[in-house]
């Protein structure tokens, strides 16, 4: 609910890195190719609902890189806004 109302931000949440039991980061958008838009933000949890944290909203193009690993073809995902 709490993203579903945000134009602002790229849809669907494919990603929630929990930090502590009342905040996490979230990635939004999906993307398949380089440039394509993503959308990170953090969350807390404040009397008992999850808020955006302000200013932690960013949105861009992605740049996706190959990482060279020894026994496995791992790749990374980095915003650039």
């Amino acid at each position: 609910m709490l993203v579903r109302t945000r134009t602002d931000i790229k849809k669907l949440i494919d990603q929630i890195e929990v930090y502590r039991a009342d905040h996490a980061r979230a990635k939004g958008g999906n993307p398949q190719k380089q440039g394509d838009p993503l959308t990170t933000f953090e969350v807390c949890e404040q009397n008992a609902r999850w808020t955006i944290i302000l200013g932690t909203m960013s949105t861009g193009p992605v740049i996706m890189m190959e990482l060279l690993a020894k026994h496995s073809g791992a790749s990374v995902v980095v915003n650039k806004a």
